[in-house]
């Protein structure tokens, strides 16, 4: 596997050798671009912890702030869950009521 690292110093070789004024961009810039979007992607903490080369996983949450649109998913996934298990009950319950009266 090719490091992350590797495959940004790849990159900004051929941005730089056509856009030179790169030439000051740094890894570490895009660092926390990189983490968090990885996060928001949906990338799991552990796998972003070890792709970001974090000794401690205290150190990936810190970097790994989240859109206010992807919270909002999340709590709209736990209301989606919700509705679910609703309608399974429900489904359940006329389940019941109709064996009962057979």
């Amino acid at each position: 596997m090719v490091s992350p690292r590797a495959w940004f110093e790849l990159v900004m070789h051929e941005a730089i050798t056509k856009t030179p004024s790169l030439k000051d961009i740094t890894w570490h810039i895009f660092r926390h671009t990189y983490i968090s979007r990885l996060v928001m992607a949906g990338v799991d903490l552990r796998t972003v912890q070890e792709l970001a080369g974090h000794k401690d996983i205290k150190m990936t949450v810190r970097y790994a702030h989240l859109a206010p649109a992807h919270k909002l998913a999340a709590v709209d996934r736990l209301a989606q869950h919700r509705r679910e298990q609703e309608m399974a009950k429900r489904h359940d319950e006329s389940n019941s009521a109709s064996d009962a009266a057979a």
